[in-house]
């Protein structure tokens, strides 16, 4: 039997708006201070890119294209 691990990731020029991890009790989670107000903005550069690795070798990386009819022009399966 073989096992094949695949995975996309998305790769940027600029960070989507510095996301940060924050930890606080259950009771202030929607406290206006927590709360992220900022206007994200989307990165100039982004894409998809594709790979699968297994035992003895790996695939070729795949870049995704995007789909001119699909909404926002995003990806499409």
């Amino acid at each position: 039997m073989r096992t094949i691990f695949s995975d996309e990731s998305t790769v940027q020029s600029q960070p989507n708006a510095g996301r940060l991890w924050v930890f606080r009790k259950p009771y202030k989670k929607f406290l206006a201070p927590m709360v992220n107000l900022k206007v994200h903005r989307k990165s100039p550069i982004s894409l998809i890119v594709w790979a699968a690795v297994w035992r003895d070798g790996q695939s070729e990386l795949i870049f995704m294209e995007r789909d001119p009819n699909a909404p926002r022009q995003g990806y499409s399966a």
